[in-house]
């Protein structure tokens, strides 16, 4: 094994709730052992990257309450083009050449569940996110 993979998947968070077994399919297996790792090491970037958002969008989000707060990180997810592909290359920047090559294989699927998995994160981390002082 080369030393930069050594290095990348040794930097990777553990995620003991992801299940792999005998039927689970490579798509999914890809997506528990490789993204959901990465996803989590990757959690308070994504925080912070949506707080400067917020941010930007003259704090709208601060003054929702809890389920309206859910549906505005839907609609910027849905909205913002350059988000996603944002999100997508700080991903992508973690796997190894072998995951790439794995990735390309189903790479419109797998951008797809990453946005899925990184929207529900973002959504179940609405407390997270922090009004700026002034």
């Amino acid at each position: 094994m080369k030393i930069l993979t050594k290095k990348l998947i040794a930097l990777r968070q553990d995620t003991p709730n992801a299940t792999v077994n005998a039927a689970t399919s490579p798509i999914e297996k890809f997506q528990n052992i490789t993204l959901r790792p990465i996803l989590k090491g990757q959690h308070q970037h994504y925080i912070w990257l949506l707080q400067k958002i917020f941010e930007h969008n003259k704090n709208h989000f601060f003054g929702l309450k809890r389920d309206p707060k859910k549906a505005y990180i839907e609609s910027i997810f849905q909205k913002d083009r350059t988000l996603r592909t944002t999100l997508i290359g700080r991903v992508i920047s973690w796997l190894t050449e072998e995951e790439l090559l794995a990735y390309k294989v189903n790479e419109k699927e797998y951008n797809k569940r990453i946005i899925q998995m990184i929207k529900q994160r973002m959504t179940s981390s609405i407390y997270d996110f922090t009004p700026p002082t002034t």
